[in-house]
């Protein structure tokens, strides 16, 4: 799968704050505070495979442009992909422009602008220790 130097970047980027367990990082104490200002970031998943079978998960918008991360056992032999957000938008046809099966990650686009991007943090600043919030539940959002 050929991917141009922006979407490697992004993916390089995203696979540096996972492997410091960085993703949707923030410094706050306050969990719902958390969740609240960034639940609009993520996505719901629905993928149909090759052989019929339906399989659900999340992603998170990194770029306000319509770039996501998802996990890749969520879009594994996907068929179709489409993308549903807490407002109740949908964008059907989602690409896969790159995935990495050994750490469990596919960066995905849609066809959408303005979209509420997290923040993800530096690697750097991450240290041993810090705080981590995940936020996600594909059956909360369907």
């Amino acid at each position: 799968m050929r991917t141009n130097a922006r979407h490697q970047g992004i993916f390089r980027a995203v696979l540096f704050a996972v492997t410091f367990h960085a993703i949707n990082c923030v410094y706050a104490s306050d969990v719902a505070a958390i969740a609240e200002k960034w639940s609009g970031s993520v996505m719901l998943v629905n993928n149909t495979t090759t052989s019929g079978e339906k399989h659900l998960g999340t992603a998170f918008v990194v770029e306000s442009s319509g770039l996501l991360v998802t996990n890749f056992h969520v879009i594994e032999n996907a068929e179709s992909i489409t993308i549903k957000s807490a407002s109740g938008g949908e964008f059907r046809g989602a690409n896969v422009l790159a995935i990495d099966k050994e750490n469990d990650l596919a960066v995905l686009s849609i066809e959408a602008t303005n979209l509420p991007a997290v923040r993800l943090i530096a690697a750097n600043d991450v240290k041993i220790g810090t705080d981590v919030v995940v936020i996600g539940n594909p059956k909360g959002l369907e």
